[in-house]
């Protein structure tokens, strides 16, 4: 079981306004007539349950690239808000220093916040920055190198 776990800060309305606004433009665009509805709010954190396999959970991060999912061990689905700025630059500094270190000592491989992982329990997770001893990447198929890379990071 899988639930979807919606962090408020994705929604362009307050929560707490969310189901309000999104009810009513429904209501309006079914009934075509204006009219005062019920305010109804939602918790901090929107939950709704729904199964996933392992491909189906890739083939929905691959049909929605402009989202971010992350999985937790438990199969709950995680939609991941952008950063800001200053975590932006902070992130792409350390990117690039991990992939300057990794190209230079020829030991392993970086990747950056895109790179999904399939954890040992269970998890999908997008670690900022990443690396693999180029042993264990060697190992694995290509399949399993183009998905989501069923190893945990040596270093993230």
């Amino acid at each position: 079981m899988t639930s979807f776990l919606i962090p408020c800060s994705l929604f362009p309305v307050p929560c707490s306004l969310f189901p309000t606004v999104l009810f009513k433009l429904y209501f309006l665009f079914q009934k075509n007539i204006l009219e005062v509805i019920n305010m109804v709010y939602l918790p901090d954190t929107l939950e709704l349950t729904i199964n996933l396999s392992d491909e189906q959970f890739f083939q929905l991060c691959q049909d929605n690239r402009d989202l971010r999912f992350e999985r937790t061990s438990e199969g709950y689905l995680i939609i991941m808000s952008p950063t800001g700025g200053n975590t932006g630059r902070r992130n792409i500094k350390l990117s690039t220093q991990l992939e300057l270190w990794s190209s230079q000592m020829k030991l392993g491989v970086a990747f950056d916040s895109n790179t999904g992982f399939k954890l040992p329990n269970g998890a999908n997770r997008s670690p900022d920055a990443s690396w693999i001893k180029r042993e264990r990447w060697e190992e694995l198929t290509p399949e399993q190198q183009d998905k989501f890379v069923p190893l945990c990071p040596d270093f993230v």
